[in-house]
């Protein structure tokens, strides 16, 4: 298994990348893995040259652009060709390496990746795919969290699909219990879309609990949210914000009590090291902006892990199957 990592994305590139790169190196990959680091040459050897890295599987590939944070995805993709993000995702295309990470720009790193790689056969639309922490101590997985600002109900089903393979084969969640986001329970609430996707997911083979509220989502009332990207997104930064009131309200002194490290560990974006974007026709793994080694290791964890559990192949056969029910 050959990871691209794209090692100037994010806040602390190339510096956090690297040493990630080098923690999962050392801790995570088989001796048939290997990562390979994406950026500016020079910059990547001044950081691997600070880190003991004799016998581990890096390897270097160098592009000569990046794609700042703010930069416009479609505009820096185009007008940087050469970009760490460009490269990390066309190694995937040339068949050099089986999967993409980056805590780059991530609406360029999305449109790379859909643009690059396709979707599997039968998907309309990628959703990005984001855990967050509940208080039963397992997590839930919202999607899509800013992929798709507009949806159609079939493509919340597809979502739907994609987040419970995503739960049980990578989180090993059994039966993960689906709810679609809405303003009540009652299946006549919200909007058309919301009415029409109830009626799908009802009508679905999955484990379709109903609909849930903004609540039931740190609560773990069910295992896969799904939403339309544009609520999906809000619902993250709010979520993130809100991890981080909880962090500035809380003292020094009582935050490293030792009593709260299972708290301090759930509500870590840390833990699961990123976002995947489900329904590619490849493996694409969106980290957080603000990722540090720790995340960075954990990204490299869970992209292995997807591509052990061949969860493209899985989505495949499901869409084929629910395609199938459908036409009778």
């Amino acid at each position: 298994m050959k990871i691209a990592l794209d090692a100037m994305g994010g806040d602390f590139a190339p510096a956090a990348v690297v040493e990630g790169a080098v923690l999962a190196a050392r801790e995570i990959l088989g001796a048939k893995d290997e990562i390979i680091l994406v950026g500016l040459e020079k910059e990547i050897q001044d950081e691997l040259k600070k880190q003991n890295v004799e016998g581990l599987n890096l390897q270097v590939f160098p592009a000569t652009e990046v794609v700042g944070m703010d930069e416009h995805p479609a505009k820096a993709l185009k007008t940087k060709p050469n970009s760490s993000i460009a490269i990390t995702v066309g190694l995937q295309i040339k068949k050099k390496a089986d999967a993409s990470i980056s805590a780059g720009n991530t609406g360029a790193m999305m449109a790379a990746s859909f643009l690059g790689l396709g979707a599997l056969a039968d998907v309309v639309r990628p959703a990005i795919a984001s855990q967050f922490p509940t208080i039963l101590s397992k997590p839930t997985l919202v999607l899509d969290v800013g992929a798709n600002a507009d949806c159609k109900p079939m493509q919340l089903l597809q979502f739907a699909i994609m987040g419970s393979l995503y739960m049980e084969t990578v989180v090993g969640v059994h039966e993960p219990k689906v709810g679609l986001l809405n303003i009540g329970s009652e299946s006549t609430k919200g909007n058309e879309l919301s009415v029409a996707t109830y009626e799908l997911l009802k009508k679905s083979k999955l484990n379709f609990f109903g609909n849930v509220e903004g609540y039931d989502i740190l609560k773990g009332t069910v295992d896969v949210v799904v939403c339309e990207g544009f609520v999906g997104n809000v619902v993250l930064k709010f979520g993130e914000s809100f991890i981080h009131l909880i962090k500035s309200k809380l003292e020094d002194d009582f935050w490293k009590d030792s009593r709260f490290d299972r708290l301090k560990k759930e509500i870590n974006y840390e833990e699961h090291g990123g976002a995947p974007l489900l329904g590619i026709n490849g493996i694409s793994m969106i980290a957080h902006g603000a990722s540090t080694p720790t995340a960075i290791k954990n990204g490299i964890r869970t992209t292995l892990r997807m591509a052990e559990q061949d969860i493209n192949s899985k989505i495949r056969k499901h869409l084929e199957l629910y395609g199938k029910i459908r036409g009778n």
